[in-house]
């Protein structure tokens, strides 16, 4: 027989409130102002209504995650050919992942 771990036993009526007050003390810590608590509210909020909704969390907090990267990718890429867009369609594999990117958009945004 395997023992659970002692988390596992806890509440959740116990263990979710403890676990809100530790993340919004320990981002209180590390910001040191109520706007960044407010932030976090704000994306419970949303994350609340996405549920509700039925919308899928996880692509929209690997877009936030993945965001501030590829932006900084994009500039520095148009930076390298003078702003010209037409970079992206310079050699075959570039042509090609643009495609299957588009080809994926419209086969997933169907029902």
């Amino acid at each position: 027989m395997r023992s659970m771990g002692i988390l596992a036993q806890v509440p959740g009526q116990i263990l979710l409130p403890v676990v809100l007050l530790l993340t919004l003390t320990a981002i209180y810590v590390q910001e040191a102002n109520m706007f960044a608590l407010w932030i976090t509210f704000g994306f419970g909020i949303l994350g609340y209504l996405f549920r509700r909704s039925d919308i899928q969390v996880l692509p929209f907090v690997i877009a936030c995650i993945l965001a501030r990267p590829l932006e900084q990718t994009a500039r520095e890429a148009f930076a390298a050919t003078g702003g010209d867009p037409w970079f992206l369609f310079s050699s075959a594999t570039s042509i090609l992942f643009m495609i299957a990117a588009v080809a994926s958009v419209m086969f997933l945004s169907r029902k």
